[in-house]
């Protein structure tokens, strides 16, 4: 440290030295014009011989200056004395979040209070066109009245003008190790289009805080290496372990946060740190610190709307997107797409994880069937070529592939199109669900469960069916990607059940009886008992349900022969389903003046029905266990 107790920097006399790092030495000092103490951080004198630096120092300075917000620390003041530049800046008593990092993960609920608070000062900054670029532990003062954000702006500005956190990267490559294999740096929190060099906005700063949110949870960096190239290409082509597999009691809503501030893509991620602020706060309304976990307002509301019926395979499907508390629920209705309709019989609809998309089985008009995605910000629907007689489609983790199934394979596509890839044979098909490990698991009738690698290979069964089910069916990957829920089809259909599984263990929890589902999102079970879908908390700690069982339809569109509902979820708690249909139908023969004249056989799930041309006989498809 440069400068001793006692040395004057205009009104402001040095007390004691606080901190120092490649950005400049921070000092305890006294305003001798008010009597307060206040922080002083003297820009280093390599940087301060550059009139340039000096002048953006300045610039930059008064931008921040502007940032009133309570959790953000404070500037007072800048000036320069005999050559020296120094800022003047509220003074903290507590600690940073890397010293506190040093002792462990943070309890959820300091996770989830400090979260929303450090979004909130994010918020405010990137309102005021400022991004912080160097979001990093180090970085976040933790305070008795809450979390306090340093620094910003100050390290992005180098030698060349380059638009960049340049001068902390070299002073943080500079560094020694301080952990056996492991290089400490700012780079670890930069997000991949800032270690390419390409344009950085406020997306930039949500990544870091990403990155913050995984290390406040797990006590592990999210990226790590044995040297910096290790740790960019982790950055760049991984992604990091789920954190519930280090913390397993953590929300499950909590763990989609972090991945979505954490994809690769800017336009994947979320959009503003407001919206990551109140989803922070939902969630930690939901916890409760500690208290039994509640079906949250913002779910008790949507799980209470009703939406009027649809007609068999016709108009189209709800589709409700809970807003913050007190809105209600968001309502739309999907219409298919021009000269289609939906083949409800090609299995439920598929959302993709982030929310963004679905994807769906439609039938042209004197035509067959495909694949069909549809962007549900736009509108915009598109039909994948050469998916022909495609059925059953599901997402992978991360929103870029669908898998589906044909008569005879197991297939995934880009959802932007392209060819479709062959994963390995799959007769018959009930659903399939895909891992964050890189495994797909899928079920064959009359069968037990199968689990091939996504990448291509032989499957192998994992489980069987024994008396008295006839067989496995629509597999569900929990967030952790090694646990799954699937249903053990009875024959009689209201009388199966749903399991809990986990990928190399023979053993199984039984869950509850159900007809249809199951379907996991942001801890809750969605499941359909006849025709009423329910949704219930599941507590994965104990692998048990808790509380009870909440209607959001109870005239939900139910195949009886396939145990299956035509419904899904997202990962950020989007709800599409198709209410008001029934699968059961009645054969009637009717006159040409349109009285009845009598029936046909019982009620059934017929498919399609073709009358011979003497008027006399029908030939129909009914679908019977399917």
């Amino acid at each position: 440290m440069s400068l001793t107790s006692g040395t004057k920097l205009g009104p402001y006399e040095i007390v004691a030295p606080l901190g120092a790092g490649g950005m400049g030495e921070v000092y305890r000092a006294r305003d001798t014009r008010l009597d307060r103490q206040v922080a002083i951080k003297v820009l280093p004198p390599h940087l301060s011989a550059s009139a340039t630096l000096r002048e953006r120092f300045e610039r930059e300075a008064r931008a921040i200056s502007r940032l009133s917000h309570a959790h953000i620390c404070g500037i007072h003041d800048v000036g320069r004395e005999d050559g020296t530049d120094f800022l003047v800046l509220e003074y903290l008593e507590g600690e940073t979040l890397e010293h506190r990092l040093a002792r462990g993960p943070l309890p959820i609920d300091q996770v989830l209070r400090y979260g929303a608070e450090i979004a909130d000062a994010l918020d405010a900054a990137h309102r005021h066109g400022i991004v912080h670029r160097d979001l990093k532990p180090s970085n976040v003062m933790l305070t008795r009245g809450g979390v306090k954000l340093l620094d910003f702006g100050l390290a992005k500005y180098r030698h060349d003008g380059s638009d960049t956190a340049g001068i902390t990267a070299q002073a943080t490559a500079a560094r020694p190790l301080t952990e056996e294999g492991t290089i400490v740096g700012t780079f670890q929190y930069m997000a991949p289009e800032q270690l390419e060099g390409g344009e950085v906005d406020h997306r930039t700063d949500l990544f870091a805080f990403g990155a913050l949110l995984y290390e406040m949870v797990t006590g592990r960096r999210a990226f790590d290496g044995k040297s910096k190239t290790s740790v960019i290409a982790a950055i760049l082509d991984r992604e990091p372990e789920p954190i519930s597999v280090v913390q397993p009691l953590a929300p499950p809503a909590l763990e989609r946060v972090i991945r979505m501030c954490l994809a690769k893509e800017p336009d994947r991620r979320w959009q503003s740190a407001h919206d990551v602020g109140a989803e922070l706060r939902w969630i930690a309304e939901a916890v409760g610190n500690g208290r039994p976990a509640q079906v949250p307002r913002r779910h008790a509301a949507l799980l209470a709307a009703l939406a009027a019926g649809l007609a068999l395979g016709a108009a189209g499907f709800w589709i409700l997107r809970p807003q913050p508390v007190p809105a209600e629920p968001a309502r739309a209705l999907i219409a298919p797409p021009p000269g289609a309709e939906f083949d409800l019989f090609a299995g439920p609809v598929a959302i993709s994880p982030d929310g963004r998309r679905i994807a769906f089985v439609a039938r042209a008009t004197g035509g067959g069937v495909a694949l069909w995605v549809q962007t549900l910000r736009t509108g915009g629907v598109q039909r994948l070529s050469g998916t022909e007689d495609a059925r059953f489609p599901f997402w992978s983790p991360d929103s870029r592939s669908i898998g589906f199934f044909d008569l005879n394979n197991l297939k995934r596509i880009d959802p932007d199109g392209g060819p479709p890839h062959v994963i390995c044979t799959a007769l018959n098909a009930r659903g399939g669900t895909w891992g964050r490990e890189g495994t797909i698991l899928f079920a064959l009738i009359r069968d037990g469960l199968y689990e091939v690698a996504a990448a291509g290979g032989t499957p192998t069964r994992i489980t069987e069916a024994t008396s008295p089910e006839a067989d496995h069916r629509w597999p569900y990957f929990l967030p952790d990607g090694r646990h799954y829920l699937y249903l053990a089809r009875d024959e009689n259909p209201y009388q199966s059940v749903i399991w809990l599984g986990k990928r190399g263990s023979a053993d199984r929890t039984r869950i509850t009886v159900a007809s249809g589902g199951p379907v996991y999102s942001n801890g809750y079970l969605f499941f359909t008992r006849e025709k009423t879908l329910l949704a219930q908390h599941l507590d994965l700690s104990k692998r048990a349900l808790a509380g009870d069982p909440v209607p959001i339809s109870e005239h939900l569109h139910y195949l009886g022969g396939m145990a299956s509902a035509i419904f899904g979820v997202s990962d950020s708690g989007l709800l599409v389903y198709s209410s008001g249909g029934s699968s059961t139908l009645a054969l009637v023969w009717y006159g040409r003046d349109g009285r009845e004249l009598g029936r046909v056989g019982e009620p059934a799930e017929y498919t399609s029905v073709d009358l011979a041309p003497d008027d006399r006989r029908i030939a129909t498809t009914v679908m019977v266990g399917g």
